[in-house]
């Protein structure tokens, strides 16, 4: 169970380093984030048979674990 903490709306090359951050691809920089997900997006739209519109509109989500607690602090 997740409860949400934020959501807002944004162009991909506008995710921030506070994002990238919290979403923690790789090393959580925002190269790696971009690198990661572009990798991702680019297959995603082949199979599709689109393309990849680096300027596409995007939802970030940020939330927090609820349950089951992670205890392994």
């Amino acid at each position: 169970m997740i409860r949400t903490t934020s959501v807002r709306r944004t162009r991909y090359g506008e995710v921030d380093d506070d994002h990238a951050l919290w979403e923690g691809e790789d090393d959580r920089t925002l190269a790696s984030f971009r690198s990661e997900y572009v990798k991702y997006y680019y297959r995603c739209a082949e199979r599709l048979g689109v393309e990849f519109p680096e300027d596409m509109d995007g939802i970030l989500e940020n939330f927090d674990g609820v349950y089951p607690v992670d205890d392994r602090s």
